[in-house]
């Protein structure tokens, strides 16, 4: 009886050992990161202006263009409405395009890009550096930082990587969140400028 009780045991070790090898071969392999599934958004409330840096981020990532538009102030909230300045190189190639840029204007453009990316396209846009450390003046903050974006689109008359500096000015509202109130565009030297971008995709 006790020898046929360890048999059995045997068996079944033998058995599960085998499953194991059938089924769970790969659960200790290392797997590529996948972007999430079934979500078009992560935006943050924007508690600090590092937050709105992310928030842009994920807009890019998700194809988002309403979160990205909520990055900016619409003037309410005792804030100022945002106002746009383009790079030289953004203006000299469409003067005409950034006389009223606002909020609705960064919406427009962003949807026209993400209507024209390639088939699983992703998005994205880098900053650095990507925290806002500058102290307060009251309730606005001046931020200084380098970008590189890079736009999988189908189109073949507009660059799809774009690198320069931005200059924004943060600004806390009623609701203690923080918009962007102003941001200065500037180029590089033989580089696309964001104004570019924003210049090629507005009208499309």
């Amino acid at each position: 009886m006790e020898l046929n009780q360890k048999y059995n045991v045997q068996i079944l070790l033998l058995i599960l050992l085998f499953v194991f090898y059938l089924t769970g071969c790969d659960l200790f392999s290392t797997r590529p990161a996948e972007p999430p599934s079934g979500k078009s958004s992560d935006f943050e409330q924007p508690l600090n202006p590092t937050i709105v840096l992310k928030n842009i981020q994920s807009s890019f990532i998700y194809a988002n263009a309403s979160d990205n538009k909520r990055c900016f102030s619409s003037g309410n909230d005792n804030l100022p409405p945002y106002i746009f300045y383009p790079s030289s190189q953004g203006f000299a190639a469409s003067p005409g395009k950034f006389s009223n840029w606002g909020i609705e204007q960064e919406e427009a453009y962003l949807k026209n890009v993400f209507s024209q990316l390639q088939l699983n396209g992703v998005c994205s846009i880098t900053f650095s550096p990507d925290e806002v450390n500058e102290i307060s003046v009251g309730d606005s903050v001046l931020f200084t930082t380098s970008y590189q974006i890079k736009i999988p689109h189908t189109r073949s008359d507009a660059e799809r990587e774009s690198s320069g500096i931005a200059q924004f000015v943060f600004k806390r509202s009623a609701r203690n969140e923080w918009m962007i109130t102003s941001f200065r565009d500037f180029s590089q030297v033989d580089k696309t400028s964001w104004s570019l971008i924003k210049a090629r995709f507005i009208d499309f």
